[in-house]
């Protein structure tokens, strides 16, 4: 049940009726479980216990993957004695007053439960609990992006050099299939810088041509991705900052232009001569 002075909720509640149940503002309550109806002063049933709901806590939103108006809260021997049917703790929050008390904070819980579990060892090697903060949680979170962001990095690397290589060979092919043609054109009076624009030119615009469609299947897949979390109550919206498109076709031009040299270079090398009297 929830206590509508100190938010607390004494309930048992089957797995299905957990599900269904959210804990709304106050002013706006609507759970699942009750329709319309009010639900403060309504019973539910769990396993084989009937409990009352005794109030409603504010809503929270999701906070670390964890939906926090998805929850019951229940007083600590209830949910030991009819619902786990255990007589200890399997996970304890503290909150501390101040950041700046947060280690002297854990310190103390690790002297208490040594205490309490009769262990003689302080240096912790024998503890048979965890204690930990928020911050160490979070420094561990950032540890596993960063490793997860330096991987992602590679592999965008190697991405890029592999497709670089395969657009300079695509454009190698282009130049030997197109010799006759670059012949006429030197013999008709284009340039160096002419032959080097026009192979330049062509390597772009197919490096941009795939970026659009990296850009476009990465739309896609980060839409079905937000449409996922959010059915699990995250708040994760889909956005696409122009800021990123103007980036990511900027990087496929870039890396057109840089695999594009070395065959635009051998096109506008070629001797006219040569290359009329090449074979087809």
């Amino acid at each position: 049940m929830l206590g509508e002075n100190n938010y607390e909720i004494e309930v048992d509640v089957s797995e299905a009726d957990i599900a269904k149940i959210k804990i709304n503002d106050p002013a706006a309550i609507t759970l699942d479980a009750f329709g319309e109806s009010e639900a403060v002063g309504q019973r539910i049933k769990i396993k084989k216990h009937t409990f009352e709901v005794i109030g409603v806590m504010k809503e929270r939103g999701t906070v670390a993957f964890q939906d926090y108006d998805d929850q019951i809260l229940l007083p600590i021997k209830t949910m030991q004695k009819l619902i786990a049917g255990v007589n200890h703790l399997g996970l304890i929050r503290a909150k501390v007053d101040d950041e700046n008390n947060i280690q002297r904070a854990i310190n103390d819980v690790e002297i208490t439960l040594r205490e309490r579990h009769d262990i003689t060892d302080m240096s912790g090697a024998s503890d048979d609990f965890t204690v930990r903060s928020a911050a160490e949680a979070l420094d561990v979170i950032t540890t596993v992006t960063d490793a997860l962001r330096y991987f992602l990095a590679a592999m965008a690397a190697l991405s890029l050099l592999v497709g670089g290589i395969g657009i300079m060979n695509i454009m190698l092919v282009s130049v030997t299939e197109r010799t006759r043609e670059i012949g006429l054109r030197k013999a008709v009076g284009a340039t160096y810088s002419d032959i080097m624009l026009q192979f330049l030119i062509e390597a772009v615009l197919i490096t941009v041509a795939g970026g659009i469609t990296g850009v476009i299947f990465g739309a896609a897949i980060s839409y079905l991705i937000s449409v996922g979390a959010s059915s699990y109550g995250l708040d994760w919206r889909f956005s696409i900052p122009p800021k990123a498109l103007i980036i990511s076709l900027s990087f496929s031009a870039f890396f057109g232009i840089l695999f594009g040299v070395y065959p635009a270079r051998r096109a506008a090398r070629l001797n006219p001569i040569e290359a009329l009297q090449a074979r087809e």
